[in-house]
């Protein structure tokens, strides 16, 4: 992990002691937003190294499932304390973020490297087709 995003582990205990002695005040939110992004580098880090030893499909498939870790962590406890509009928010949220700006960045992004892109027709095809014919 780089030394610059390892010093903002300093905000994980932070967070707690705002957490549990100021009365979940806003400085509690900060601090537990700034302690996400760490710990979200370390888990990233993990998962880079898992794929390398486990080969590109058992990776991606965990790189996957963790990434969206925090989203699962949110909805939890959004669930406890049954704040169940926040949990339908986060996935929606979620999945227009996965849909639109990393689709659309991947795009523009491409598009300043590659004046022309192109891709497999058969991949693409592969990866819209839906991957339970009975289900409706």
């Amino acid at each position: 992990m780089h030394n610059k995003i390892g010093i903002m582990l300093v905000f994980v205990p932070i967070s707690f002691g705002f957490y549990y002695f100021q009365d979940r005040s806003l400085w509690s939110f900060i601090t537990s937003a700034l302690a996400i992004i760490p710990l979200a580098a370390f888990m990233s880090n993990i998962t880079d190294r898992l794929r390398k030893h486990l080969g590109s499909s058992w990776g991606g498939l965990i790189n996957v499932t963790f990434g969206n870790a925090t989203e699962l962590i949110i909805s939890l406890f959004a669930i406890i304390d049954g704040l169940l509009n926040v949990v339908k928010a986060n996935i929606t949220g979620s999945i227009l973020m996965n849909l639109l700006l990393v689709l659309g960045m991947s795009f523009f992004l491409g598009g300043l490297k590659h004046r022309r892109q192109s891709f497999d027709k058969l991949l693409a095809i592969t990866n819209s087709v839906k991957p339970l014919s009975w289900v409706n």
